[in-house]
């Protein structure tokens, strides 16, 4: 799978089951995502 093909995939996958972030998690090509997306939408401090 290319960078792309594994973005689209994991985004479906998590869209579909939102439990499954967790599974996602400890992919490198992601975790750098899932990281700015938490820190987008944790809100103000």
């Amino acid at each position: 799978m290319n960078g792309f093909d594994c973005a689209l995939y994991w985004t479906c996958d998590v869209m579909k089951n939102p439990a499954n972030l967790a599974k996602h998690q400890a992919n490198p090509k992601v975790a750098p995502v899932i990281a700015k997306m938490m820190a987008k939408f944790a809100g103000p401090k």
